[in-house]
């Protein structure tokens, strides 16, 4: 825990001490005279990162008083860096202001001390600042406006409280410096901090502990000095000695110590020696001391003297053992003192005694001389050797391969700096192993001191944070959960490595889950300067449970010290309903440093109200709301006065960017209108600017203002490069941005002619970037050449994505031969360069219509590493050739894989003449590979689609268009050997491929066709064609039954079939129907037979429109097939033979479970109560039944389902004009029915002459468009005597009669919908009177004009109201008190809601988003914090 508390200490100190390295800040500092003040500041902190440094890896005391003490000295450090960095917040302010702010005079006035200091400051001071007249008092913060006028100088004025009258009403003010305060408490800080240190300084041990185990497995470049060494200690000149000290002596790093562990485990080593000790030496160890502690380490033996001292209990266990000692790293051990260490060790009666030791110092080595001429002294490594190191450091056990061909040029030019060093090896390669990286890589090349490298230096704030994210993965702390298309990354940190984060940090960092642990309970100590707070859902789920929530984050109020926070975060949806008890919680911050908000829907100000005043900050995340549709701006419109500013994150709220660079720490910006930034230049410290626009009448807006940003990296977009002239494209120095990794060059169309066509090609010359570019994007140049640093001067070698979109080149960058066509149609071939691109993967050619061939020999050399090729919009393109060399040509052709080999994605669109491609897609058997293929020249396709996506769980599919045409070519084109993985097929406007095509993809589930017939091979048997498909969907078949018949025997494993738009089939069956089938009810046998006959003479015209079903479909869905009629003949085979027997229909069927008939008016004509005979048309097994017939008047009953009284638990009509009710009484009755929806059936209730059961009905859900007709049949209350759910959709009922409400509003209702109720004026007087009632939807009823006279029911727990123009209020009597969610859109004539204390205290949502009224909305807001959840 100490370790932990010295790294924080460490860090805090040094960060403190970040202002004072600025020359510019000293001198201000001294110009308002507080340069003594700083000076002590500054030395007292670094005697305190001295004093902390030194302690770096070494031990140190862990007591709790040492944890305290170092605490302590943590909050100093942030002190310090607070009232610093308040200063520099000040002379950023003069310095854009032009002038200089003190709040005290000399003598003789502000002019003399102007005089005095001017020097100092130099250009910094121009203007006399008006708020600085003798005799005032100061206040003792700084957060008070400042009253100075800037426009004024006169020094007479005198100080006034009141605020700043601002120029512009939107302007934040500014803030006055008090210097008396700041003087003040730098003068506390040092006097403590002098305390502070120098009590942790006397506790503190300073001493590395190296062990004897190597670091390095393997030693390079000593072998042969260990073998000697090894050697004579062995059985060579040193092994008959009683003692030999043998020094090895060699600067810091060089490998001593390396090279005594690889001496010290050695196998012959270990077997020689009977006693072995390895002893860091401490700085501070004299020779008893380092006696008595190898005493420790050597075997005891028999007949010892306890009360003898160490030195003689070394003497006597040593005297007959060999001994091999290493002392490691000596550096203060004078000669007498090392003689009296020697004394022990020359007891010894065996002979081939050793002793090694290691130091940097010569001298010290000198003295240690025994028995050998000179020490053995180490110097680097070979270079060969060093480099072996140096790889195995950076690549471990992987060996560099050809991609890494650059990383092994740099390291090895990186290596000859390190002067073979291995220390410097694991050092430097330690940090470029961090990062694989070619900016990165390079950086460190050029660094002038790669010696003195570490991880910190030479490195942004940006790369010290993704080392340390790196590192923290790599050691498994954080996992990488999922990757965005954005490139953003989300980790995982598990629940036992966050428990002990929090605790290390436990002493500064506090986070509160609302949903883990009462607040009150938790130990808040007074040194937390970061607060995270999480709400959950739970916690505001009503008014009473949000009541509890804030009282008990009231109690942080008295504990938490507010002016001392540097972090603030706020998560949870809903957390915005606590902005009242944030915003008295945390009035009095001031400190604040980060500031990160989760979906606001609320000003700042609510929670901070001095949020202008915080001259701390520097990061600031708005997270843009859930609800998209929210207006509130949480942001004020400026915020050009926080000139800490480093990264600002507001999504897409507005602000202004007119001031954004006096910003001047800006390194991140991410607003929506980043390109309309004035004077972007200023912004020297910018890392990232998204997109830039050249502006030629506006000043600000100049090319140099890129220029100015030495430090861009990430991603550039310049546009409007048309208003740049060749004198002002220089100006962007994009050479000297090596951390660019992408660039976007892009003129917009303009009317052109030879002056403007070479202004553009030389503007692009001279807009030549770094080589350390990884994305190039030139879009609308109108030059006639590629610019020689992309093409025959190739700079950007090591591109990774290029993307040339309307340029109107002649001469083209080195990515094989071009024949391009000028304006006569002449055909020009582009000049190709020499140089290659040597890891190009993404090659994106758009818009280029002069581009008429594009031939590319041995695209594996070419395009090694090429892993997406797009090319779109080239009208004149008709010919894309790869060849291969001969080496690699037979592997090509033997896969038909002409492009690049590491290819993964091709997308060709809006190329007309193009009519083939180089090879069958898709050129490879991995599922990863994507495709798109749209509107080339094809005669027959018009696009193809292939994707899949791992992560996601898309599984892999391929979808295809034709052209309505019966051109089987198109299947040519697909290489269906790599398409065994294909699980989803979809075709459309296509002639289907033929079984043997598809009895390849042994991985196909899915398949859908949209296609006249399927191309049966004459004299196949469909048996010899077995496919795994599992579901089907045909649509627009043209061909017949009996041909999909012998289609579907194909299938063996189908379940789901989908059949769409079927004109030709007549008869539906199913295959191997049985003979056997339960009895239907009442008919004559006479009826039966003359049913058959009939049936038997109209076989043959049924026989090619029969369409027999497989018997174990799950799932069938037949939609507009107006000639079908579901078979009732008993017995089928599969070539529609008659078989005899009862039965029919899909009683064959015996697994499927859903049946849904849409727009085949005619499928149960053969069932009509006229005609119905013996058989049911459906199988007992069957669930969910939905029919929708397009309203035919044909007489119907629902007698033929009466065999699924024991299955079916949900039927759904639709459109069937004269279908009545009859037999739904028994499957209400007998039957498991709970849910039905009628609809567009006007008859359904009508005579009814049943008399209706004892036992109740078991339906939950009714759906009707019918009110008159349902509560007319007698059957009405036995229909809902059980029901739960009850749907309106009536679009002629005005209102409810009594008895209507009485029938139909049953106590055991829970949820009721009024839909598209057009003519209905008022809801029902009784649904007050439900008792169970929990949800009430009102959907388009546009002629009601209120809700129930008498409330709503006291159990009604969701109201939502929507589209309902004319209802102008809730109901008189309130809302019900158990009422969760309201909901109103779209409802303009509510003005208002019911007063707070009416509202329920139930209340969790309140969504008036789009309600219409802005009086309501203005209400809502009002409710944030008393209601959980307001959407407005």
């Amino acid at each position: 825990m100490a370790t932990a508390l010295v790294s924080a200490a460490f860090s805090v100190v040094g960060k403190a001490l970040a202002p004072l390295t600025d020359g510019f800040f000293k001198n201000w500092a001294a110009s308002v005279k507080l340069g003594d003040n700083v000076k002590a500041l500054e030395l007292e902190l670094l005697s305190t990162l001295a004093v902390l440094e030194h302690t770096s890896g070494k031990e140190i005391a862990d007591n709790s008083a040492f944890r305290a003490l170092l605490v302590r000295l943590q909050e100093l450090g942030y002190d310090a860096d607070d009232v610093l960095d308040e200063l520099d917040y000040f002379r950023i302010q003069d310095q854009l202001d032009n002038t200089s702010a003190a709040a005290d005079t000399h003598a003789k006035g502000c002019t003399h001390n102007l005089i005095l200091n001017a020097k100092a400051v130099g250009k910094q001071i121009i203007c006399l600042p008006t708020c600085l007249s003798p005799g005032k008092c100061f206040p003792c913060s700084s957060s008070m406006p400042c009253v100075r006028d800037d426009n004024n100088c006169d020094d007479n004025r005198r100080l006034d409280n009141s605020p700043q009258i601002n120029h512009r009403n939107d302007e934040p003010p500014k803030l006055r410096f008090n210097r008396v305060d700041a003087s003040k408490k730098m003068q506390h800080i040092v006097e403590q901090l002098r305390l502070v240190k120098q009590e942790v300084s006397r506790t503190m041990e300073s001493r590395i502990i190296t062990t004897s185990e190597p670091i390095d497995f393997k030693l390079y470049g000593r072998d042969l000095m260990m073998s000697s060494i090894i050697h004579d200690i062995t059985e060579g000149k040193h092994s008959g000695n009683l003692l030999t000290v043998i020094p090895i002596v060699g600067p810091g790093g060089i490998g001593k110590t390396t090279l005594a562990q690889h001496i010290y485990h050695n196998e012959k080593v270990q077997q020689h020696f009977e006693v072995k000790v390895w002893k860091c030496v401490s700085l501070k160890s004299n020779a008893n001391n380092l006696i008595e502690e190898i005493e420790k380490h050597i075997p005891q033996v028999r007949g010892e003297n306890s009360t003898s001292t160490a030195g003689e209990l070394v003497g006597q266990r040593l005297k007959d053992k060999r001994f091999l000692l290493v002392l490691d790293d000596i550096w203060d051990c004078r000669e007498p003192g090392w003689e009296q260490l020697l004394v022990p060790f020359k007891k010894s009666q065996v002979q081939g005694n050793i002793i090694i030791v290691t130091t940097r110092l010569p001298a010290q080595a000198q003295i240690m001389i025994q028995n050998i001429d000179c020490p053995m002294a180490l110097q680097g490594l070979e270079h060969d050797e060093f480099m072996k190191l140096f790889l195995a450091i950076i690549f471990g056990n992987d060996q560099p391969g050809a991609t890494h061909k650059f990383f092994i040029e740099i390291a090895d030019a990186i290596a000859s700096k390190l002067k073979g060093s291995p220390l410097a090896a694991r050092t430097v390669g330690r940090l470029l192993k961090t990062q694989l990286d070619r900016g990165h890589w390079t950086r460190v090349l050029e660094s002038q001191d790669v010696l003195r490298l570490s991880p910190s230096e030479n490195k942004r704030v940006e790369d010290i944070g993704l080392s340390n994210l790196r590192e923290l993965v790599n050691y498994g702390t954080f996992e990488k959960a999922c990757e965005e298309e954005n490139g953003s990354i989300h980790y995982i940190l598990h629940d036992l490595l966050h428990k002990l984060a929090r605790k290390v940090s436990s002493h500064e960092c506090l986070s509160i889950d609302s949903s883990e642990f009462k607040v009150s309970s938790l130990n808040v100590l007074p040194s937390i300067r970061h607060l995270s707070i999480n709400i959950d859902d739970t916690s505001v789920k009503d008014r009473l449970t949000l009541q509890n929530c804030v009282a008990d984050f009231n109690t942080l109020d008295k504990r938490l010290k507010v002016k001392k926070l540097r972090t603030l975060m706020l998560f949870g949806r809903h957390y915005s309903c606590l902005v009242k008890v944030f915003g008295d919680l945390f009035r009095e911050s001031e400190a604040l440093r980060v500031i990160f908000l989760s979906h606001p829907y609320y000003d700042v100000k609510d929670v901070l109200h001095n949020f202008n005043s915080l001259v701390h900050l520097s990061y600031l995340r708005i997270q843009y709301p859930y609800f998209l549709h929210q207006e509130i701006n949480p942001l004020p419109i400026k915020l050009s006065r926080f000139y800490h500013m480093m990264v600002l994150d507001v999504g897409n709220y507005h602000i202004s960017v007119t001031d954004i660079s006096n910003l001047v720490k800006l390194r991140h910006v991410l607003v929506p209108n980043c390109s309309s930034i004035v004077e972007v230049g200023k912004l020297k410290s910018l890392q990232e600017l998204r997109i830039f626009k050249v502006k030629q009448e506006c000043q600000g807006f100049e090319l140099r203002q890129i220029g100015e940003l030495v430090e861009l990296s990430g991603s550039l977009s310049i546009d409007g490069l048309e208003n740049v002239q060749v004198a002002e494209a220089d100006e962007a120095k994009l050479t000297q941005k090596g951390r660019l990794r992408e660039l976007r060059l892009c003129w917009q169309s303009t009317t052109q002619n030879d002056s403007a066509t070479a202004i553009q090609e030389h503007v692009l010359e001279w807009l030549k970037p770094s080589s350390n570019l990884q994305n190039s994007s030139i879009s609308g140049n109108r030059g006639d050449t590629c610019p020689s640093w992309l093409g025959t001067s190739l700079s950007v070698e090591n591109l990774e994505s290029l993307f040339l979109d309307g340029v109107a080149w002649k001469t083209f960058p080195p990515i094989g031969e071009l024949f391009l066509v000028n304006v006569s149609g002449e055909e020009i071939p582009s000049i190709m360069p020499e140089k290659r691109f040597e890891n190009l993967r993404e090659l994106v050619l758009e818009e280029l219509p002069q581009l008429k061939r594009w031939v590319v020999h041995a695209p594996c050399q070419w395009f090694p590493f090429l892993e997406q090729l797009d090319i779109i919009y080239c009208s004149n393109l008709v010919e894309l050739s790869f060849s291969h060399s001969f080496c690699c040509r037979q592997e090509k052709l033997a896969n038909g894989n002409l492009f690049p080999n590491k290819l993964l994605s091709l997308k060709i669109m809006a190329c007309p003449q193009l009519s083939s491609l180089p090879t069958a897609l898709p050129w490879t058997n991995e599922s990863t590979c994507h495709i798109d293929i749209q509107q080339i020249g094809s005669s027959s396709l018009h696009s193809l689609s292939a994707d899949a996506d791992t992560e996601t769980g898309l599984e892999y599919s391929l979808t295809i268009e034709g052209k309505d045409t019966q051109d089987s070519m198109l299947w040519n084109a697909l290489a269906f050997h790599n398409l065994t993985e294909l699980k989803s097929l979809i075709m459309t406007r296509c002639q289907p491929p033929s079984l043997c095509h598809l009895q390849m993809l042994s991985s196909l589930r899915t398949l859908c066709m949209s296609c006249n017939a399927f191309p049966f091979i004459e004299g196949d048997s469909h048996f010899k064609y077995q496919l795994p498909v599992e579901q089907l969907q045909i649509d627009r078949w043209s061909a017949s039954g009996k041909k999909l018949t012998q289609l579907l025997t194909c299938f063996p494993k189908l379940s789901n079939l989908s059949l769409y738009y079927f004109m030709t089939i007549t008869g539906l069956g199913v295959m191997g129907q049985h003979a056997t089938a339960a009895p239907g009810p009442s008919s004559s046998a006479n009826k039966l037979e003359e049913k058959q006959r009939q049936q038997q003479q109209g076989l043959v015209a049924l026989e090619e429109g029969l369409l027999l079903l497989p018997p174990q479909l799950q799932l069938l869905k037949i939609c507009g097939c107006p000639q079908l009629s579901l078979h009732s003949n008993p017995y089928l085979d599969s070539n529609g033979r008659t078989g005899g027997g009862g039965g029919g229909g899909l009683q064959g069927m015996i697994s499927l479970p859903q049946l849904s008939i849409f727009g085949c008016p005619n499928f149960l004509s053969l069932y009509s109560s006229s005609s119905f005979s013996s058989g049911f048309p459906f199988p007992n097994s069957l669930e969910d039944l939905s029919l929708d017939a397009m309203d035919i008047m044909e007489t119907l009953t629902l007698v033929p389902l009466l065999n699924l009284c024991s299955s079916l638990t949900r039927l759904s009509i639709g459109g069937y004009g004269n279908l009545r009710g009859e037999g739904l009484l028994s499957l209400l009755s007998q039957g498991h029915l709970t849910e039905l929806f009628v609809r567009r059936t006007p008859n359904f209730f009508v005579d009814w002459e049943h008399e209706l059961p004892s036992c109740s009905s078991k339906l939950q859900s009714l759906s009707t468009d019918d009110v008159a007709g349902v509560t007319s049949a007698p059957i009405c209350r036995f229909l809902v005597s059980s029901l739960t759910k009850l749907w309106f959709g009536d679009k002629v009922v005005d209102r409810f009669t009594e008895e209507q409400e009485t029938l139909l509003f049953v106590n055991s209702l829970e949820q009721i919908t009024f839909h598209s109720c057009n003519n209905l004026q008022y809801l029902p007087a009784r649904l007050h009177r439900l008792p169970n009632l929990k949800i009430l939807d009102i959907y388009d009823c546009k002629a009601i004009q209120m809700l129930p006279k008498d409330s709503l029911p006291s159990s009604l727990q969701q109201l939502k109201i929507w589209g309902c123009p004319e209802l102008r209020s809730l109901p008189e009597g309130g809302l019900p008190s158990s009422l969760q969610q309201l909901c109103i859109k779209y409802c303009p004539a509510i003005q208002l809601l019911p007063k707070v204390d009416d509202l329920p205290s139930s209340l969790q949502l309140l969504d008036v988003r789009y309600g219409g009224s802005d009086e309501l909305t203005r209400q809502c807001r009002g409710l944030i914090g008393i209601i959980p959840i307001v959407i407005t």
